[in-house]
C-alpha cells in the first residue's frame, strides 16, 4: 500500500529470492516456495503498476540438479524482473553448506550463471524498449568532460542497475534532477534526450 500511495517512496524493490526450486530453497533454509514468490510478484505488480523489481539468484548450490536449474530459468522468465544479479555458489566457512559435497563443478556453475544472465539480458532489453518514448525524471550523476552525460532514472539503482546516457544541448551538472525523453535502449542502459 505504501509503495502504491506514498509519493515519497520510490516504487522499487530488491527481493533477493536466491532460487525458485523448492528443494534448493529448503536446503538454503528459506521459508518460502518458488510459486509463493511468483504470486507475491503478481500481487505487487497489480497493486503498484510502475514497480521496478530487482533480484539476486544463486546457481550451483549444493544439490542443485539440472531440473532445479530449469525451474530457476522458468521462474526468471515468468517473473520478468527489471534487473537481476546472479552468483555462482562458492563455499563459505561457517555455513552449513560448507561441508556438503554435492556441489556442481565450477564449469557447470559458471555455465548456469551465464545462462541465467542471458535470459535476464533479453528480459531487461524488452523492458527497457517498453520505456521508449516516455519522459522520466533523471538524476544527473556525471559527465565525461566532452559533452557526454549520464544519470539514473527512478528504476536504476547505483552500481547494480543500468544507467541513462543523456543527450543535451546544454551543460549538465551532477545532482541536477531533470526530465528526459527516453529515445534509445541497450541491454541494460537507456538513452535520454534532455528537454530545453
Amino acid at each position: 500500500e505504501v509503495l502504491a500511495l506514498e509519493d515519497k517512496v520510490l516504487p522499487y524493490l530488491d527481493m533477493p529470492v536466491q532460487h525458485a526450486a523448492d528443494g534448493v530453497l529448503r536446503r538454503m533454509g528459506r521459508g518460502y516456495r518458488g510459486e509463493e514468490v511468483l504470486d507475491l510478484i503478481s500481487n505487487l505488480r497489480r497493486e503498484v503498476p510502475d514497480l521496478a523489481l530487482r533480484t539476486t539468484v544463486m546457481v550451483g548450490f549444493p544439490g542443485e540438479s539440472e531440473a532445479d536449474f530449469a525451474t530457476l530459468c522458468d521462474f526468471v522468465t515468468a517473473a520478468r524482473f527489471d534487473w537481476l544479479g546472479a552468483f555462482a555458489y562458492c563455499r563459505e566457512e561457517g555455513t552449513a553448506a560448507a561441508s556438503w559435497d554435492d556441489v556442481p563443478d565450477e564449469v557447470t556453475r559458471e555455465a548456469r550463471k551465464s545462462r541465467i544472465l542471458e535470459i535476464q539480458r533479453a528480459i531487461t532489453l524488452t523492458r527497457n524498449r517498453a520505456r521508449l518514448g516516455k519522459s522520466e525524471a533523471v538524476l544527473v550523476v556525471a559527465g565525461d568532460g566532452s559533452g557526454g552525460f549520464w544519470g539514473r532514472c527512478r528504476f536504476q539503482a547505483p552500481e547494480v542497475d543500468g544507467i541513462t546516457y543523456l543527450q543535451s544541448p546544454r551543460l549538465l551538472e551532477p545532482g541536477q534532477l531533470l526530465e528526459a525523453r527516453l529515445v534509445g535502449a541497450r541491454a541494460y542502459d537507456l538513452v535520454g534526450e534532455v528537454r530545453e
